[in-house]
């Protein structure tokens, strides 16, 4: 290639052409304006060799390797380490990882858009919404049904109040950057969590044993909540369990006897005899006397598989202060009729002006069933000796409780407690109330 000789000129490359020729105090201006950089392509004028600027004598000793323009740093969302999280997929996430997880995850996540976010305040919904669902199920209702409720209603906390407002930040910043952060970290973090949810899950779907249906039986604080353990025909014993409530608190001297807590303890458990079908569970309960000391009943509970669960049919009394009663295994329905028969006598004979106030006891003697004393000590339950006994389905049993039609509130709530149980269906009718009053201001506002 031939070029015009220029004294002092220099010629610069530019792709496949040439341009100039320009001086060496040209070229430097140029440099130092950031307009050319130190290793940019030069041949002097009646050259034939193309060298960077730097590698010449004319430009060597007034350049320095070190004014190299650097490239140019990479964005925040760029670092290694520093990338944020897809904010709605870290909500989907906890509802798998635990809201205590999100808590974590979403503190993290506002450091890294470089958002000022109190500590204590995604921690904080976190650490709540563990401490609401153990007290729920310790001291209120333990349920799936509240768990799940409880868990939604914190995931959707988060979500209102933190992560919408990150989500926003988000996809501003991913608009020229679309690699979020990586989730092997914070799924392998949480995996231990989401293992526990798993395990509680299943375990909530597992078949309740018959023991375990007898238990929470027992331990049901109200008529209502014992009747999704049993079948109808256990209904006349509920039902003669409520009318007894009723007339205690007819009888306020009775209320003395509330700090007597009856007890029942769950003994041997064995499957019925074929031709019954069923499953047998043995139980031992205490009650006091009217003097002072106690009194011991002995039988079992007959259950049966209703739709893949286990409900009890009967509940059948053996043997009184362990001697088996004369007339043979007695339905625990004789024991509630006859406790309701006596607080019923006993309230038709108090008169309100009458003089003498001797304190009301119950007395439990009238129900010995005129037991001749033997030798003979309870029995276990056994399919050979004592057969379940099935109640008859009396007109008792197919009466249905008359509600108001007009009181709208009661039957829904009504409803909802044959669902969720009286607690949780009173849970559930608030958060509907909550999510209605919710859709009807976002409709006014939109």
């Amino acid at each position: 290639m031939e070029f015009q000789e220029v004294d002092s000129k220099w010629w610069l490359a530019n792709g496949d052409q040439h341009e100039g020729p320009f001086s060496v105090e040209e070229i430097l201006a140029r440099i130092s304006q950031s307009d050319l950089r130190n290793d940019q392509l030069a041949c002097p004028v009646g050259g034939s060799e193309w060298k960077p600027l730097r590698e010449w004598g004319a430009f060597s000793e007034q350049l320095d390797d070190s004014e190299l323009i650097p490239p140019p740093p990479p964005l925040p969302s760029q670092k290694p380490g520093k990338v944020p999280w897809n904010p709605s997929r870290l909500w989907y996430l906890g509802f798998l990882f635990s809201p205590l997880w999100l808590g974590i995850l979403t503190t993290l996540n506002s450091k890294r858009l470089g958002q000022k976010l109190p500590v204590w305040g995604p921690v904080g919904l976190g650490c709540g919404w563990l401490v609401s669902d153990i007290f729920f199920d310790q001291f209120v209702l333990r349920s799936l049904i509240v768990s799940i409720l409880l868990l939604g209603g914190f995931a959707f906390a988060f979500w209102y109040l933190f992560l919408e407002k990150q989500q926003v930040q988000f996809e501003s910043i991913t608009e020229t950057n679309k690699s979020p952060g990586s989730w092997l970290v914070p799924c392998l973090a949480g995996s231990p969590l989401a293992l526990l949810q798993l395990a509680g899950l299943v375990v909530a779907f597992l078949p309740t044993s018959p023991r375990d249906v007898c238990s929470e039986f027992l331990a049901a604080d109200t008529p209502d909540e014992a009747k999704q353990y049993t079948t109808s025909n256990m209904m006349p014993i509920i039902r003669q369990f409520e009318l007894l409530e009723t007339l205690l608190k007819q009888l306020p001297e009775s209320q003395e006897d509330e700090e007597e807590i009856e007890y029942f303890q769950l003994t041997d458990e064995a499957e019925a005899a074929p031709d019954v079908g069923g499953y047998l569970v043995g139980y031992r309960s205490t009650m006091p006397d009217e003097a002072g000391g106690t009194f011991t009943l002995n039988g079992y509970f007959h259950l049966l598989e209703v739709k893949d669960e286990w409900k009890i049919d009967s509940w059948i009394i053996t043997h009184f202060n362990n001697q088996p009663l004369d007339n043979g295994p007695t339905s625990m329905l004789t024991f509630y009729r006859g406790i309701t028969d006596e607080l019923q006598r006993q309230i038709e004979q108090k008169s309100p002006t009458a003089k003498d106030k001797n304190p009301l006891k119950r007395d439990y003697s009238i129900y010995n069933y005129d037991i001749t004393q033997t030798d003979k000590s309870n029995a276990p339950v056994s399919t050979e000796k004592s057969t379940p006994q099935r109640p008859s389905v009396s007109k008792e049993s197919n009466e249905q409780p008359v509600k108001n039609s007009s009181d709208i509130k009661s039957v829904i709530i009504g409803f909802l407690q044959s669902i969720f149980g009286e607690t949780g269906g009173r849970i559930v009718f608030v958060l509907i109330i909550i999510g209605a009053i919710y859709i009807y201001s976002s409709n006014t506002r939109s």
